[in-house]
């Protein structure tokens, strides 16, 4: 499921990151237009992109629930609100 605070591209990615070996996620990307080498950055917790990268190393830290200040900080100075940032939090609390 997509929260409704991220698009749909961003919310692959960072669920590609939080899940890289799920197939059904995978599948999802293809669908969103994601290319290979984004599926692959994603999977490894990185992303070209530097909003999708604070998303992606922020949610990694919600679900390993070691989430600093910095993390936090460099997701809103790129520009994610706080809508995204607890869509992120929801993200990173699914199985």
């Amino acid at each position: 499921m997509t929260p409704v605070d991220l698009n749909p591209k961003l919310a692959v990615q960072v669920r590609l990151a939080l899940f890289p070996t799920e197939p059904r996620v995978a599948a999802e990307a293809s669908c969103a237009g994601l290319t290979g080498a984004e599926i692959d950055a994603a999977r490894e917790g990185r992303s070209f992109d530097i909003q999708v990268q604070a998303a992606i190393v922020l949610a990694l830290a919600l679900r390993a629930g070691v989430v600093t200040d910095a993390a936090r900080s460099r997701a809103e100075r790129v520009g994610l609100c706080a809508g995204q940032i607890r869509a992120l939090l929801t993200l990173a609390r699914e199985d």
